[in-house]
């Protein structure tokens, strides 16, 4: 097992030429054990081997977050852009943190303007084979609920005003914030 694991580490190439991330390591190294465990249950091998195998470690990547300087820019270049959708797409996702699909899965009726914060409670995916697909966040706790800043309240306050003034026959609650992002 620690040698399979340290060809993967070391010489295994991907598809894209590159060696297997720790991430990826450590997922294969959870399978074998699934796999492992499984047999010594149904009594196949007497003792799990990957006990005596440390689990691979998890590389810590830094934040790349915006300076204070780039965020100032970006936020003065947004309000340039004058497709409104994007611009409030762009504002939400940097200014609470969700992932980009969650944001794609937002509807009308979790976003509450009054008090100024969004509930995340679905992503949006694309995969080749399925399509759009429409599911809940990564993890447990990514159902949550978000403050929003006052500009980004009083952008989507604007949008919303723009969606109705081009739909006035829709009931907005139960659509996407970004329908043409989220359908199928």
């Amino acid at each position: 097992i620690q040698l399979y694991l340290k060809f993967l580490r070391t010489e295994h190439k991907g598809r894209n030429g590159a060696g297997m991330s720790s991430k990826t390591l450590r997922h294969q190294y959870a399978t074998l054990k699934l796999i492992l465990e499984s047999a010594r249950r149904r009594e196949l091998i007497s003792k799990n081997p990957i006990e005596y195998v440390n689990a691979p470690k998890l590389e810590k990547r830094p934040v790349d977050a915006l300076s204070e300087q780039e965020a100032k820019r970006f936020f003065s270049l947004l309000q340039e852009e004058t497709d409104l959708d994007f611009r409030c797409i762009l504002y939400l996702l940097i200014t609470t943190g969700i992932r980009r699909g969650e944001c794609v899965g937002l509807k009308w009726q979790d976003v509450n303007l009054e008090e100024g914060w969004i509930k995340v409670s679905r992503n949006v995916t694309y995969c080749s084979g399925n399509g759009v697909v429409i599911g809940t966040p990564k993890t447990a706790h990514s159902n949550r609920v978000i403050p929003l800043l006052q500009s980004a309240v009083d952008l989507l306050k604007r949008y919303r005003v723009n969606i109705q003034g081009r739909y006035p026959n829709v009931n907005l609650e139960q659509t996407f914030l970004f329908p043409s992002l989220s359908s199928p």
